[in-house]
């Protein structure tokens, strides 16, 4: 009786270690190094939400267009969220992402305060344009090539916002030169 308890115990106790084996193979525990292309995509979506608040905050206080304040909108509460997301997928990697808007763009800024009206309105939105067609190369690249469940996943999740975000900028866009 006691080789069938002690035979049973040895295959209960196999079964936990090998189901906590299992367990441990989760993609958000940083256990694997994080390759330099993840990195560098957490770092170029960081300046990118960055950018996309500052300039958003602009555009709602500069314009006067319902589009571009309803877009404007949009922009901060999306970028904000994502941001969010990102410095807490950052934290679980240990990596130092950037918390402000990167330097092309705060010249970007000075430039767009000089300017009123339709003139704010199509620089602003060409230069959103411009941003999201970046942002989507940057989404999708990483959404398809990180080897690192949690990044693909925020990848994934905001990829389909930044399109919709480019589409609403090209209308808006269009109907301004209409």
């Amino acid at each position: 009786m006691k080789t069938r308890s002690l035979i049973l115990l040895m295959g209960l106790l196999g079964n936990v270690v090998f189901f906590t084996a299992c367990d441990n193979n989760n993609d958000d525990v940083p256990t694997p190094p994080l390759s330099e292309q993840d990195e560098a995509f957490m770092v170029g979506a960081s300046y990118g939400n960055y950018n996309e608040v500052e300039l958003a905050a602009l555009a709602d206080s500069i314009s006067t267009n319902d589009s571009i304040d309803v877009f404007a909108d949009m922009m901060l509460t999306d970028h904000q969220a994502s941001q969010a997301d990102l410095i807490a997928l950052a934290n679980n990697w240990n990596v130092n992402i950037p918390l402000s808007p990167d330097s092309a763009h705060l010249a970007i800024k000075a430039q767009l305060l000089l300017l009123t009206g339709y003139s704010f309105d199509t620089a602003y939105i060409r230069g959103q344009i411009k941003d999201h067609e970046h942002a989507v190369a940057l989404f999708q690249f990483a959404a398809d090539s990180s080897k690192v469940g949690s990044v693909r996943a925020y990848a994934s999740k905001y990829l389909p916002k930044i399109r919709m975000h480019l589409e609403h900028a090209q209308r808006i866009s269009a109907s301004l030169q209409q």
